[in-house]
């Protein structure tokens, strides 16, 4: 899993960025953006 940094003052449903490849990607959860109830974690999917 790669490292998350949290992003002070972001919307509720941006988990952070992450650097992918030398680029600064959003982490953003869908679930959440749309009010859809939060999924389980399994191995396969990482951990929040």
């Amino acid at each position: 899993m790669m490292e998350l940094t949290r992003v002070p003052q972001s919307q509720a449903e941006v988990e952070g960025v992450i650097n992918l490849r030398g680029k600064i990607m959003p982490v953003v959860d869908l679930r959440r953006r749309f009010g859809m109830p939060r999924a389980c974690t399994t191995n396969r999917t990482g951990s929040s």
